[in-house]
Order: C-alpha cells, then structure tokens, then sequence
C-alpha cells in the first residue's frame, strides 16, 4: 500500500507541475488569458455598456440621489416613487423613461433607487486626499 500511495503522490506532483509549467507556455500567446486581465476587460465592457445606458447624463444623478437620500431622511419610503416623481417635476426630467431605466438595475421604488442604484456610480467619486496620500507612499515605498 505504501507503494502505491508514493506512486500517487508522485504522479499528482508530477501533473501539477505539467499544469504550472503549460499555463506559463500558453499564456503569453493568449491561449489562455490571465484572470486579472479578462476581469479588467468584463467590468470596462460593464461599465461602458451602463454608461451607454444611462437616461440623461451622469453628472446629473449624484443630485438627485442627494434629493433622495434627504426626503428620505425626514419620511418613510412609500413603496413607489413618488419623490423621484416630484424630483423630476422641478428638474423637468422624463419621470417614465427614468423609473423604468431605475427599475433595470433594481429601483423599483425610492429607497431602492438609493441602496440598489446609487451604489452603481462608484466610479464618479473622487478619491479622497487620504487614500490618494496613502496609495502615493505605497507606490514610493514599493519602488525603493
């Protein structure tokens, strides 16, 4: 038995390194791309496609979660999205084109709106001077 076992061992030893050794061949001629570089490409194309979707421009919406984010503050969510309505009424936005695009991306009211949707424009925030110092001596450290 012990024999058998060290043969096992050995050949699963073996298998592993034929698995390193060909990942390492294959990969710089694409045959099998790097996880962090096909994740990179799928959230850019995620990202352009939400972008592309957008109902008015983006730099419009972080307002209008500010809007929200009051209201909802000082009352209780209704259940419907009655204070996008009344958003939309005095910014004179398409209510109808907006709730349906919110309700895509799981807004279906408006509490939803802030917790499922707002979430989705991460990418219009700007770095703090905190992080921005902090990922700067990481870089300076790093390189020395």
């Amino acid at each position: 038995m012990d024999i058998i076992k060290k043969i096992i061992k050995r050949s699963e030893k073996n298998i592993k390194i034929f698995l390193k050794e060909l990942k390492e061949t294959l990969i710089p001629y694409g045959f099998i791309p790097k996880k962090k570089v096909l994740t990179k490409e799928f959230k850019e194309k995620e990202l352009k496609a939400f972008r592309e979707s957008l109902p008015m421009k983006e730099t419009d919406f972080p307002p209008l979660f500010d809007f929200l984010d009051n209201e909802l503050s000082e009352n209780d969510c209704q259940g419907d999205c009655s204070l996008l309505e009344k958003y939309c009424k005095e910014k004179n936005l398409d209510f109808i084109t907006l709730t349906e695009w919110f309700k895509k991306y799981g807004g279906f009211c408006d509490c939803e709106i802030l917790v499922n949707v707002e979430e989705q424009f991460h990418y219009l925030e700007k770095p703090d001077a905190e992080n921005t110092t902090q990922e700067s001596t990481n870089r300076t450290m790093a390189e020395t």
